[in-house]
């Protein structure tokens, strides 16, 4: 694929929720816009993960949801969704979620970057390098399929693990190997039989007496069943220890059918069953956390705390997923949530690089609660909008890229 064009206004790295939302705002703010995704595909770690609910969209209550908590693109998704077939918003014990078809999801999201004539998009294409001078991104180097090249941008968001933050020379966190929370690779699972809502309590139980007998690596104990759209479908989420390495998929993979073949032969609703397709990478929950110019915390989350500059809230619990423990579950007060400030989606250090998703500033139990799906939505809106005043306030820095005002370009004023 040869480049529209090698100068951009903005650009975004990672093709999730997060980078979905903010290279569609970018676009719609009027500003020249590239998305660059290392796959083949839109959706991020909801795609890899094989993901069937939106989390982090609504308040906890006890009543089913009515409305997204956060407006913008993340009602616009949840309303798409909702009006097209095999998706509703429901109750999960003290959690409400939006169940949905992925590939009505998939319909959906392409239909969002398609509408968007100032977006351009780079599949399977990775960035090298990062050119930074006075603490300012110039240029990024891009490796497509075809070609090498240098594009020019006024302003970049990192909308993926890290990957941006870390080659510009910004600092960041990240957590050692063995403190992270754990990972997980997904296997789609077809023809289960009986009632689909004991199946993750069965699946729990059996599989921890089998990593206590040794049947089964220690490691697998919390992986765990999600039951699909029907009665007779859902997915295996293997549980992964975290690796500062590559990881070893083949291997996983071979994890994965040997933890089926358990499931088949303790538990009757299983014994029937296939697997019916695998991942093509890991998911990973946490990694890098850029610092930035302000760190949220996991005391803010808890005791849901306001910012003057919080445009977006959250009502997710902090879900940490720990390597020894299992899933720990901290809840925010029922009907309350926190605010995420826009300073945490800022770097510290490079003064137009953004963040959106799990990689911005904050703790590792505040990022449990903020790297929910729902929320990313939220964050890449916000960290357009935020780089879009930034651009509107700062000089061009040649002819190729004009000073231009937040009137022309329909700019938030802050």
């Amino acid at each position: 694929m040869s480049f529209a064009t090698q100068n951009y206004d903005g650009c975004v790295v990672g093709a999730g929720f997060a980078g979905i939302a903010a290279a569609v705002q970018s676009a719609r703010l009027g500003l020249k816009t590239v998305l660059i995704e290392k796959s083949a595909a839109l959706g991020g770690v909801a795609h890899t993960g094989m993901h069937q609910q939106l989390c982090g969209l609504y308040l906890n209550t006890d009543t089913s949801p009515k409305e997204t908590l956060n407006g913008g693109l993340s009602r616009e998704v949840a309303e798409g969704l909702l009006a097209r077939k095999g998706s509703r918003a429901l109750n999960m014990g003290k959690l409400a979620v939006l169940q949905y078809d992925p590939q009505q999801l998939n319909h959906l999201l392409s239909d969002l970057v398609k509408m968007e004539t100032n977006l351009e998009i780079l599949f399977e294409s990775r960035v090298e390098a990062v050119q930074v001078e006075n603490q300012t991104i110039k240029q990024i180097c891009i490796r497509t399929k075809e070609e090498k090249t240098w594009i020019h941008v006024r302003a970049l968001i990192d909308g993926s693990a890290g990957e941006v933050v870390r080659l510009s020379g910004a600092s960041y966190e990240l957590a050692r190997a063995g403190e992270r929370q754990l990972a997980a690779y997904a296997v789609e699972i077809e023809d289960t039989t009986g009632d689909p809502h004991m199946m993750n309590l069965k699946v729990a139980y059996h599989l921890a007496r089998a990593a206590e007998s040794g049947e089964i690596g220690r490691d697998l104990r919390y992986s765990i069943w999600l039951s699909g759209r029907n009665n007779h479908n859902g997915v295996l989420r293997i549980s992964v220890l975290p690796s500062d390495g590559i990881y070893d998929v083949e291997a996983i993979r071979n994890k994965a059918i040997r933890v089926h073949e358990v499931l088949k032969k303790k538990i009757s609703e299983f014994r029937v069953s296939r697997i019916a397709g695998m991942a093509p990478g890991v998911s990973e929950r946490e990694g890098i956390r850029m610092t930035g110019r302000y760190r949220l915390t996991e005391k803010d989350v808890l005791e849901g705390r306001k910012f003057e500059d919080g445009h977006v809230k959250s009502a997710w619990p902090i879900e940490f997923w720990d390597q020894r423990k299992g899933p720990q579950y901290h809840y925010i007060p029922d009907g309350d949530y926190y605010e995420i400030p826009t300073r945490s989606l800022r770097s510290r250090d490079i003064t137009n690089l953004f963040a959106a998703g799990r990689c911005i500033s904050t703790d590792s139990k505040a990022l449990a609660s903020v790297r929910v799906t729902g929320t990313c939505l939220a964050l890449g809106e916000q960290s357009a909008r935020a780089m879009c005043s930034y651009l509107a306030a700062t000089p061009g820095d040649n002819s190729e890229h004009p000073r231009f005002s937040a009137n022309e370009h329909r700019c938030p004023s802050s």
